[in-house]
């Protein structure tokens, strides 16, 4: 059809060059994903979901055991100690080089669902995935696939990322706060910019994902 849109080719996505981990980033053993599952409140099927997206990995950092939130891409990640303690003074996260935070945590994924949960920063994204294994083991049917932005302040995405969100449906869960809220505005309107519908669960005011995963049911954020 010689009057059909040209289809625009996908862009390159844009690499900052890779992170620098301080240690060797495994899986774990089922012994270490029962303990992480105990230790955090997680089902043991969301741990192994987890895992097994390539999300959730593990090391050992001056010789404390700590979790890595990352993909496949390994382009962007966070690593903190599976006890919660910080790392020195009040960091809880180690200071990893090389990381992009255009490009979000669970991307490397984005082509196997058309349902975009996107959570701020690395233990909301660990949350996402444990809330969402809760709401299709309690028996709901939508299909979602869990990503995090690492920090609210994270304006501009990847570009070939973005593109593959057209037609897609993108779910924003922003913590409870003013860096929240321009979070959710900024992202909306990326989102919404590169094809995608976009609403959003908001939480209580000064609270986040990981604190109200306790008491919020699943159904509130898939359905």
């Amino acid at each position: 059809d010689g009057n059909a849109a040209p289809v625009e080719p996908f862009l390159p996505s844009e690499p900052k060059g890779e992170i620098q981990f301080p240690c060797e980033i495994l899986e774990g053993s089922s012994r270490t994903w029962e303990q992480f599952s105990e230790l955090h409140d997680y089902t043991y099927a969301a741990t192994w979901t987890m895992v097994q997206s390539g999300v959730l990995r593990f090391g050992k950092v001056g010789g404390s055991v700590c979790f890595v939130v990352t993909d496949a891409a390994r382009r962007s990640a966070e690593i903190r100690k599976v006890s919660g303690k910080p790392f020195f003074g009040d960091s809880k996260q180690y200071p990893l080089k090389g990381v992009d935070k255009a490009w979000p945590v669970g991307g490397e994924l984005l082509d196997t669902q058309d349902n975009i949960f996107v959570a701020e920063g690395s233990t909301d994204t660990l949350s996402a995935y444990d809330q969402y294994v809760r709401y299709r083991k309690s028996g709901g049917d939508r299909n979602w696939l869990p990503i995090g932005i690492l920090g609210a302040k994270v304006a501009r995405l990847d570009r070939g990322f973005l593109q593959r969100l057209r037609g897609r449906h993108v779910r924003l869960c922003p913590d409870g706060d003013d860096a929240g809220d321009a979070a959710r505005e900024s992202w909306t309107k990326l989102f919404r910019d590169a094809g995608a519908s976009v609403d959003a669960v908001e939480m209580p005011r000064g609270r986040d994902l990981s604190d109200v995963a306790g008491e919020i049911e699943p159904e509130v954020l898939f359905a």
